[in-house]
């Protein structure tokens, strides 16, 4: 049937969507890349990190027995440690900024769209909301994300499981040492969750990219009213012809003056025609008109001296039989090569 939706979505239904904010993109893309950034840039910066908090402790607990604890002085020791918080977590803030905006361009390319932060009342009714958390999507969402808790929090245990002494000793550990140990193992379980959520956020994607496209298919039917739209309304397409003709029409009166006779009704119609026994198999009709058209074209061949010819059974019948740019018709073809013949018979005496 014409309305089921059997056909592939048009660029232009893609490129309505997409403007919406219809695209597909899975969050847990974005989950994935801030673990495995976030935690890569960790490791790198921990021990800086590490040594900026060890000397922010050592600088604050030291000097709380000075005598010159004033305002002024707590104001700018305050400075100091902002300064210094700021300084050390940055790479992490960056390196998390840059994974959530890594992560979007990954999957839709660098596109924004204030369609989805248009308010909706839909967003906050809380019937649709039920309706949403208990149809077939929300369930199968929840089932998802079960599987997905349930597969990264076997990954996460392994990776704890497997350092279970060293999490066993650490409490007979130095400080520094255990804190290290717990550093790494935490570490360890960040970049194994992040890419275990990498694996199952590619596959999301994939999932979400094709039921996207099943959403966005078409019927027949919408696809014949979105050529009549694209095609624009009986107005515009008059006035399409229109501009058309006229174009046509200027490039016929440019090629009259090449035209070696104009064969004419003598007003209703009007025919010119060309041949070159050198290049041209047959003679050619360079222009043709009626009416207005015909007198302008017989104007253009006297002004440059082409031969005006009456013939008005000719003129009829190549006005109907012949196509501008092509060769006469073959059942003109003797009528044509007479008049041509008296033609240079006529250049011949002049």
């Amino acid at each position: 049937m014409s309305s089921e939706r059997t056909e592939a979505p048009t660029p232009r239904r893609r490129a309505e969507a997409r403007k919406k904010g219809q695209i597909a993109k899975s969050p847990e893309v974005n989950t994935a890349f801030i673990l495995l950034i976030g935690f890569f840039v960790l490791q790198k910066s921990g021990p800086r990190i590490f040594m900026a908090i060890s000397t922010l402790m050592r600088t604050a607990l030291g000097g709380l027995d000075r005598p010159d604890l004033t305002p002024t002085a707590l104001t700018h020791g305050g400075l100091g440690v902002i300064w210094l918080v700021t300084r050390s977590i940055s790479p992490v803030i960056l390196g998390l900024l840059f994974a959530g905006i890594l992560a979007n361009v990954v999957q839709v390319g660098f596109f924004f769209s204030w369609q989805p932060l248009v308010p909706d009342i839909q967003r906050i009714n809380p019937i649709s909301g039920f309706q949403r958390i208990f149809s077939k999507r929300g369930l199968e969402e929840l089932a998802k994300t079960g599987a997905k808790v349930g597969l990264v929090g076997f990954i996460a245990f392994q990776a704890v499981w497997g350092q279970i002494g060293t999490v066993a000793s650490l409490s007979q550990m130095p400080l520094l040492a255990s804190l290290r140990a717990v550093a790494h193992i935490g570490l360890g379980v960040g970049l194994r969750s992040g890419a275990a959520i990498l694996v199952l956020a590619a596959a999301d994607f994939l999932f979400q990219r094709y039921e996207m496209e099943q959403n966005l298919r078409m019927s027949r039917q919408e696809i014949t009213e979105e050529m009549r739209s694209m095609q624009g309304s009986p107005q515009m397409k008059a006035r399409m012809r229109a501009q058309q003709r006229q174009v046509a029409t200027q490039r016929m009166m440019q090629d009259v003056p090449k035209a070696d006779v104009v064969i004419t009704n003598p007003t209703h119609y009007a025919v010119a025609l060309r041949y070159d026994n050198k290049t041209m198999n047959a003679p050619i009709v360079l222009a043709k008109g009626q009416r207005l058209v015909a007198q302008r074209m017989r104007e253009i061949a006297r002004k440059n001296d082409v031969l005006v010819l009456e013939n008005r059974p000719l003129a009829r019948s190549l006005f109907r039989l012949g196509k501008i740019g092509k060769e006469v018709p073959i059942s003109l073809y003797q009528t044509v090569a007479e008049v041509l013949a008296f033609v240079y018979a006529l250049k011949g005496k002049r």
